[in-house]
């Protein structure tokens, strides 16, 4: 049997429209709201596992595990890129590391580049002392580059000079130029350079920060400076010697740390008496006060593994202390001191050679003595014979 359809009305067909439309929007609501809240669950896990990673990487840069904590970052910064709290955090871990800056070597290059450009980021015209910062720390990017055979790929000079105009205090600037002006032309350094050097220290020691840091590129490069130039005139040994012991004589007053071991030995190396005719320790007198030089030496010979009594080095800064006893007036102490020397099987043959010129020194007679010596034997007998030849 065939049945026909009444046909609906347009009002009706428009209401089960409506009606269908009502809930195909409901529909839609609810799954809008389902991905809205998947959505935001998956956001709210990142930042939780954001912020879990930059507290980690806090906590490693606190603890000097640089190279650890730049991989933290770059985890975290795969999950939100565009982080502020994280490029900041990176900021300050980049320049931490680069000051005592260690990687495997095949992973220098790249590091260092990624580097740069966090560092570039924040290079900020308004602020002019973080703007010196940023400058100078890209200038020891190039350093840094240097120091692993690798091309450098700006200009040295040029961000220093920029880095100070910035800020002419700045202590990175100073601490970070003075060393480039240790480093950069090695075996041909210059006395300007080395006085310009000391003076750059000099700034960034002002502020009192990051001590260790300066001394650690001011001493340790003095001390390669006086071994690597190829100037050996005594104008340039007499730079950097004294240098060396204003810096040692300021870190004791201050009650700095000691340089290693190693730069303490280069710095009595720098007097150098048993090879050079003993002309870097007779310079040296008038470079400090007697009693603060002396003091200066007992002050780097401390946990120093040098055998004073049994080594040639022993022997030379034994030589150094007498010199200065000598100059110091207490010349009694100074004269046993150099005895002492004299039977010491220590030292060398040079240095032999300078002990017995001190002890004949210490022991002449006064200037003028032979003389008035000789006038009185001549007043006892004109003929210049003595008492028992005149009754013959």
């Amino acid at each position: 049997m065939w049945f026909r359809t009444k046909a609906l009305p347009w009002v009706e067909i428009l209401g089960l429209l409506k009606w269908l439309g009502g809930i195909v929007t409901v529909v839609s609501l609810c799954i809008g709201t389902v991905t809205l809240s998947s959505y935001y669950l998956d956001w709210k896990s990142k930042q939780e596992a954001v912020t879990e990673l930059v507290s980690a990487a806090d906590w490693l840069v606190k603890s000097e595990a640089y190279s650890q904590a730049w991989q933290v970052y770059e985890e975290a910064l795969s999950l939100t890129p565009s982080s502020a709290e994280i490029r900041k955090g990176q900021y300050k871990l980049v320049k931490r590391w680069l000051r005592d800056f260690a990687i495997e070597k095949s992973q220098v290059d790249e590091v260092l580049s990624r580097i740069t450009v966090i560092l570039y980021r924040n290079v900020n015209e308004t602020d002019k002392r973080e703007l010196a910062t940023a400058l100078a720390h890209i200038g020891w990017v190039q350093i840094i580059r240097d120091r692993y055979s690798l091309a450098m790929n700006a200009d040295v000079d040029s961000l220093f000079e920029q880095a100070l105009r910035a800020d002419p205090k700045n202590i990175y600037a100073n601490a970070m130029g003075g060393h480039w002006q240790l480093r950069k032309h090695r075996r041909e350094i210059t006395v300007a350079e080395v006085e310009s050097a000391e003076s750059m220290f000099s700034l960034a020691l002002q502020e009192g920060m990051e001590r260790a840091f300066i001394r650690r590129l001011q001493v340790k490069y003095l001390v390669k400076a006086s071994y690597e130039s190829y100037d050996h005139s005594s104008k340039f040994e007499q730079a950097i010697l004294s240098s060396l012991l204003n810096a040692s004589v300021s870190m004791m007053t201050n009650g700095e740390p000691q340089s290693s071991r190693r730069s303490r030995r280069g710095i009595f190396e720098a007097y150098d008496s048993a090879y050079k005719g003993g002309r870097a320790v007779e310079a040296s007198i008038r470079m400090l006060s007697l009693g603060e030089h002396l003091k200066v030496i007992d002050w780097l010979l401390v946990d120093l593994d040098y055998k004073l009594d049994t080594t040639p080095q022993g022997s030379q800064v034994k030589y150094i202390k007498a010199r200065l006893t000598e100059a110091a007036g207490r010349q009694e102490e100074a004269l046993s001191a150099f005895q002492a020397l004299a039977r010491a099987k220590s030292s060398s043959d040079k240095l032999n050679q300078l002990v017995n010129k001190s002890i004949e020194r210490l022991t002449a007679p006064p200037p003028g003595l032979e003389k008035i010596n000789a006038t009185v034997r001549t007043h006892i007998d004109p003929r210049g014979v003595g008492a028992g030849d005149a009754g013959t």
